[in-house]
């Protein structure tokens, strides 16, 4: 996988985290690897299908509680959603 190179200084109005969305979207990858529905992954966490959106898009930050959470039922340590991650 290619590493990505975020600069978190040049985040504006209307933009989202980088790191938010390379999260978003390292838990969308390992759900989907893991043959989870987002349905099944919402309903284990308890939260709506708007919130799993913006977390899985980045427009919405995961607390630190709820990554955990994600990582337990996906069966992966914490650290593999800040994988190929580099912040500039």
């Amino acid at each position: 996988m290619t590493d990505i190179i975020f600069d978190s200084h040049n985040v504006s109005n209307g933009e989202h985290n980088p790191v938010d969305v390379h999260v978003g979207s390292r838990v969308r990858l390992r759900r989907i690897s893991a043959g989870i529905s987002e349905q099944e992954l919402r309903a284990a966490l308890g939260v709506t299908a708007e919130q799993m959106r913006a977390y899985e898009s980045g427009a919405m930050r995961i607390g630190s509680s709820l990554l955990y959470d994600v990582s337990k039922l996906l069966e992966c340590p914490p650290t593999v959603f800040f994988e190929d991650m580099r912040i500039g």
